[in-house]
């Protein structure tokens, strides 16, 4: 562009100094702790931050052996280089950005015996860098699609819960993956209220030598403004609010055969089974807007390991 060809020329140079330390106990029986931080003394991020503290405990529950984690951690980082300058030919901006600042708790519940994680946790966000397209209307209803980089003064917060619960019945399984989450803020950080994954499937030995699993599983999510994706800058910027759409309400299903014979491994697979099955209160295939999942599919892969 005029006016910009000396900055094809120009050189920026960033370094960073770290120091940290941690102190871990991990050779407890039924309780560990742990504490480290780190903080940049010199360098462009000067005065970044990471603290973390952890904590293992394993205990009884209704006569079952359990163990509960759990992780906090606050963080203050100064925004990668191309978030803060990013030059292209679509798109051009340079900005100063403030640090941002995480604060994160999180806890899990784990009782093996009855094959359950429960998994919960809340983050607050300050100072949140994202892209967003903010592109105007142009000629023939047309949106000129224009990428900028935004950071939200105000604090976000998340909440998520995550179930995982398997069932097993001899050589029949099924395992389940359950996310409930929220975003106090959906316009810089769009999130589905609800993810699912299932997984149904027989496990067992074919003439004592081959293990064998065949199944179904499905994926679905609840409708939601997802980021859409830029195919110039390579990157999910948040819609633009002229044309935004919602995806998900939509399974995906798949069928496979999974064998293990010694050291050959090998699948086949029939991708999107389902395709074609959008409507009826269903939403249509996409994880992103406006690129389509792909469409029934075969698929098959082999690996063999060789030893020396």
């Amino acid at each position: 562009a005029e006016g910009r060809s000396s900055e094809y020329l120009h050189r920026d140079n960033e370094y960073n100094v770290f120091v940290g330390g941690s102190i871990q106990r991990e050779t407890g029986r039924n309780l560990n702790l742990g504490v480290s931080a780190q903080t940049a003394v010199l360098g462009s991020s000067f005065g970044d931050f990471d603290i973390q503290g952890n904590m293992n405990l394993n205990f009884s529950l209704m006569k079952q052996d359990a163990a509960f984690s759990a992780n906090v951690r606050m963080a203050g980082t100064t925004p990668d280089y191309y978030l803060r300058h990013y030059h292209s030919h679509h798109y051009w901006w340079d900005r100063r950005l403030d640090k941002e600042i995480t604060l994160n708790a999180r806890g899990e519940l784990r009782i093996d015996r009855w094959h359950t994680r429960l998994s919960a946790g809340v983050t607050n966000l300050s100072n949140y860098v994202y892209l967003a397209d903010v592109g105007v209307s142009g000629s023939n209803e047309h949106i000129l699609s224009d990428i900028s980089i935004r950071q939200e003064s105000s604090g976000i917060q998340i909440l998520n819960a995550t179930l995982n619960q398997d069932f097993i019945l001899g050589p029949l399984h099924w395992d389940n993956c359950v996310t409930w989450q929220y975003s106090s803020n959906e316009t810089a950080l769009p999130l589905p209220t609800l993810n699912v994954f299932t997984d149904l499937y027989f496990k067992f030995l074919y003439a004592r030598r081959m293990e064998i699993e065949v199944g179904a599983d499905a994926t679905w999510f609840t409708e939601y403004y997802a980021p859409d994706y830029s195919p110039a800058a390579g990157q999910f910027p948040i819609q633009n609010e002229l044309s935004r759409v919602k995806v998900g309400n939509y399974p995906i299903i798949d069928v496979y055969l999974n064998c293990v014979l010694r050291s050959v491994r090998f699948y086949v697979m029939f991708s999107h089974i389902n395709y074609g099955m959008s409507g009826n209160g269903l939403g249509a295939p996409f994880l992103a807007p406006h690129y389509p999942v792909n469409p029934r599919m075969f698929r098959f892969g082999l690996s063999w390991t060789f030893f020396d």
